[in-house]
């Protein structure tokens, strides 16, 4: 009997929080698609710092789509928070291209105007 009553007593005294982790559900939305034309790569200007490196992609999640005609290569961009990316022939017109345009909406894809 005593046993039960300092059980009680230790639960009254003990303030007992719990927690549930929960995990975070990510949204994702598709803010372009750049297209780089053959021989391109794609750099990361950083727009705080003014620094153009190439860009860095995700390699585990990497797709590829095979048509009749050719293949295309779907990879998985890491995106950087204050950086815009350029797709250009080398470092040279990458910076060339930042200097004269800091817009990332004017370097993706855009749709044709038309639809036949």
């Amino acid at each position: 009997m005593k046993e039960l009553n300092q059980q009680t007593k230790i639960k009254e005294e003990q303030e007992i929080e719990l927690s549930i982790k929960k995990k975070q559900e990510i949204d994702y939305i598709l803010l372009g698609s750049l297209r780089p034309q053959k021989g391109h790569k794609l750099f990361e200007c950083n727009l705080s710092t003014g620094v153009v490196k190439e860009a860095e992609f995700d390699l585990s999640t990497d797709t590829v789509l095979y048509h009749h005609w050719s293949f295309v290569e779907n990879k998985k961009l890491i995106i950087h928070p204050d950086c815009i990316y350029i797709p250009a022939l080398n470092l040279k017109n990458a910076k060339k291209k930042f200097i004269i345009d800091r817009e990332q909406s004017s370097y993706f894809v855009k749709p044709p105007i038309l639809k036949l």
